[in-house]
């Protein structure tokens, strides 16, 4: 049988959730949570600010003798550096998510082409074996109570595996 998935090394799983766990460690001290309710009205650099701000903070630059006397250009400059390295670190965090999230996808259609397998022989085997059709009457059971919609929930035994 052909899987979606090659697995990944178990060594190299549990250093990346050791990498990602003390990654964690060493952003939580200076990271911020901002509850739901929190958040509400405050104004953000959303999308389609940014241009805005950047040209503020260059025009602030080259007239940092018209701000106030307690304000400074670099203010914003150190503001929009960090901004920056958030939007980098987010980025890659990105790239790492979508590679899991697919892999974790591959695995969950490789494991209903063997579990839908594994019920149909079941199914099969049921009548030969007072014990199984016991056991298979949970099947039954779930089916009933969850339902199959046959137009959307097919047996993948004999759908090709796509190639990735």
């Amino acid at each position: 049988m052909s899987y979606i998935i090659k697995k990944f090394e178990p060594e190299l799983m549990e250093k990346i959730t050791t990498y990602v766990n003390d990654f964690n460690k060493a952003l939580e001290p200076d990271a911020v949570i901002v509850e739901d309710e929190a958040k509400e009205g405050i104004r953000t650099m959303a999308e389609g600010r940014e241009g805005l701000v950047r040209l503020v903070s260059k025009i602030a630059v080259q007239h940092d003798d018209s701000l106030g006397k307690k304000d400074n250009a670099s203010q914003l400059v150190e503001l929009l550096e960090y901004d920056s390295s958030l939007e980098t670190m987010r980025q890659a965090i990105k790239a790492l998510m979508e590679y899991i999230t697919d892999t974790q996808w591959g695995n969950s259609a490789d494991i209903m082409v063997v579990a839908d397998r594994f019920k149909r022989t079941l199914q099969e085997q049921r009548n030969n074996s007072a014990a199984l059709d016991s056991a298979m009457k949970e099947v039954d059971e779930w089916n009933k109570r969850y339902g199959r919609n046959e137009k959307n929930d097919t047996d993948t035994t004999d759908t090709p595996t796509p190639s990735v």
